[in-house]
C-alpha cells in the first residue's frame, strides 16, 4: 500500500470516529477509467497521486482541508480550471504563467478565487501551489500531494475535539500545528513565513 494510500485511509478512519457528519458528505470514488475520461482533453498529465486521491473519494460536499478548503470533485476541479485558465488569460494576468498547467483541487471555502493546486509540467515533481490571484500568492506550499495528505492526516488525529458535537476544537496546538508545518511543507514556504513574522515584529 502506497503511503497517500495509506495516509487517505487514516483520515477516513478519523472522519468515521469524529466528524461523521463530514465523512458523509465524501463522494464515491471514481474507477481509473472515469477519471481517465474526464482528464482525457487536458493540456497536460496528472500525476498518480491524483488518481488515487480521486479513486479514494470524488471530492466532498463541504470544508475537508484542514476545515478550510473544499475538496473539488474531479468535475468541478476541471471546470474551476477552464474557467479561471479563461479568465487570466484573458485579462494577461501575470498568474496565466503559474495557472496554465495546475488543476486546482482545493478551494478555499470562504474565497472561491483561493486555490491549493498541483502543479503539472511535466519537469518538476509536482508540487502543490497556492493560486491567489488577488494577493498575487503564487508559493509553492508543499512539494508533493503526498506530503500535503499526510499532512492532513497527522493535522486530523492531532485534533482535539469536543465529545458533545464531535468537531475539532480549534484544530490542533500552536505548537503541534507548527511541528507538522515544518514537517510537511516546502522549506522555502516556511522560511518566507519565518522572515515575513521577523519584519513583522510578530
Amino acid at each position: 500500500m502506497s503511503e497517500i494510500t495509506e495516509a487517505l485511509q487514516r483520515i477516513e478512519v478519523w472522519l468515521q470516529n469524529h466528524m461523521p457528519a463530514h465523512d458523509a458528505q465524501l463522494r464515491f470514488g471514481l474507477t481509473r477509467d472515469e477519471i481517465e475520461k474526464q482528464v482525457q482533453n487536458l493540456p497536460f498529465s496528472l500525476p498518480e497521486e491524483v488518481y488515487k486521491l480521486y479513486q479514494w473519494h470524488d471530492g466532498s460536499v463541504d470544508q475537508f482541508l484542514f476545515l478550510n478548503y473544499d475538496f473539488f470533485s474531479l468535475k468541478d476541479a476541471i471546470e474551476a480550471y477552464h474557467q479561471w485558465w479563461v479568465e487570466i488569460f484573458y485579462d494577461k494576468h501575470e498568474s496565466a504563467y503559474f495557472f496554465y498547467k495546475s488543476l486546482p483541487i482545493f478551494e478555499l471555502w470562504s474565497d472561491c478565487g483561493v486555490f491549493l493546486s498541483v502543479v503539472c509540467n511535466n519537469y518538476q515533481n509536482y508540487p502543490i501551489r497556492m493560486l491567489d490571484v488577488e494577493y498575487r500568492d503564487y508559493f509553492i506550499r508543499y512539494h508533493s500531494l503526498k506530503d500535503l495528505i499526510l499532512h492532513l492526516a497527522d493535522w486530523y488525529e492531532s485534533a482535539e475535539c469536543d465529545e458533545d458535537e464531535n468537531v475539532p476544537e480549534f484544530g490542533v496546538q500552536e505548537e503541534t500545528r507548527y511541528l507538522l508545518d515544518v514537517k510537511y511543507m516546502a522549506k522555502e514556504y516556511i522560511r518566507y513565513i519565518a522572515n515575513r513574522d521577523v519584519d513583522s515584529g510578530s
